[in-house]
């Protein structure tokens, strides 16, 4: 089983509870709070998305830029990096 990244740069990282048993997700809603609306992306890009939270390891992905580093009046619009060799 893949470990998943503990780094919750965008606070997407919450506890689903089924039954007696406990699960840790990225929730997509809870990152657009910090990345803006998201309803507009294509399920392709939300799956893409929901990946790159939750395997944020500031090392194999990176966030380009954190929505709280961005002026009001720029654009509102956080990256994300993957390498895909050794970075």
């Amino acid at each position: 089983m893949a470990r998943y990244s503990k780094i919750n740069s965008f606070n997407a990282l919450k506890t689903l509870t089924v039954g007696s048993k406990s699960y840790q997700i990225y929730s997509l809603p809870r990152a657009a709070q910090s990345l803006g609306n998201i309803d507009q992306l294509p399920k392709s890009l939300k799956v893409l998305l929901e990946n790159l939270l939750r395997f944020e390891d500031q090392k194999s992905v990176k966030v380009l830029r954190p929505r709280n580093s961005i002026p009001s009046s720029s654009c509102t619009d956080a990256g994300f990096y993957r390498c895909t060799s050794s970075c």
